[in-house]
């Protein structure tokens, strides 16, 4: 059996929360336990739960030269029941780019990718999406989780009965689908063709490469893709000031821990 190893893109510039100059991947949101009482929790403590929760262990954060201050809260993540290792991309190039600048170590393994500026419940969503990834003998598999805004993220539609991805549509203006998605678990295919998608894609200044064009491709490309919706699931998104005041009204007012 392939090793399955988590992959974090934590490289971008945060514009969305400016003027704020912090990390938002260690912004406090909600707490867990501890013997001296409820410790802050950062936003990316959730995504390595949902990872630690699937028997993953070995974790890769994708940064910048600009946030080293990951690595210095993170440490080498065994007070978080991980092994992290710390991945540095140099110049901003979207998503795609903070992906495959893990190529060399992820190329054989099976890839759980979530992003550590969002919460997704339940902590449970890897196990089941590495589940039914398996079960359906995927290239890829994305977890679709409901949504209010739309508009905003990147909803998919599937194909009744199969659960195949036929499109995703990156901020549409207009949309039935209300969803999106935010986790993926892929095979070393899709890595791949990530791989080549980013070395041979043209790019025009001041755009990044996105990763919903990635899967796109991928279904061209007649890989196997699929998703598996959670319905009863949420996702936060901790980009924006109002996923943030969201997101810490509902968590910070809950008696359920995240731990």
């Amino acid at each position: 059996m392939r090793r399955t190893v988590g992959v974090l893109p934590a490289a971008g510039l945060g514009k969305r929360l400016k003027p704020y100059n912090g990390l938002k991947e260690l912004l406090p949101v909600g707490y867990y336990p501890s013997e001296k009482g409820p410790v802050p929790m950062v936003v990316s403590q959730y995504v390595m739960n949902a990872l630690r929760a699937a028997r993953v262990q070995d974790l890769y954060f994708v940064i910048s030269p600009q946030k080293w201050e990951i690595a210095r809260f993170f440490t080498n993540g065994s007070r978080f029941g991980m092994n992290c290792c710390y991945l540095f991309q140099d110049e901003p190039e979207g998503m795609p780019g903070a992906l495959d600048s893990a190529y060399p170590w992820v190329r054989d393994s099976v890839v759980c990718m979530g992003m550590p500026d969002t919460i997704m419940q339940p902590t449970h969503c890897f196990a089941q999406l590495l589940e039914e990834h398996r079960k359906k003998a995927a290239d890829l598999t994305l977890g679709i989780f409901p949504t209010e805004t739309p508009q905003s993220l990147a909803p998919v539609h599937l194909e009744p009965g199969t659960g195949r991805v036929l499109e995703i549509f990156d901020k549409p203006q207009t949309t039935t689908y209300y969803n999106t998605w935010g986790v993926a678990v892929w095979e070393p295919s899709f890595t791949e063709l990530l791989h080549h998608y980013v070395s041979h894609a043209s790019r025009v200044h001041g755009q990044e490469l996105l990763l919903s064009n990635v899967f796109l491709e991928a279904i061209k490309q007649n890989l196997r893709v699929y998703g598996t919706q959670f319905e009863d699931g949420t996702l936060f998104d901790i980009g924006t000031f109002e996923g943030l005041r969201y997101a810490r009204a509902i968590l910070e007012n809950m008696e359920q821990t995240y731990c």
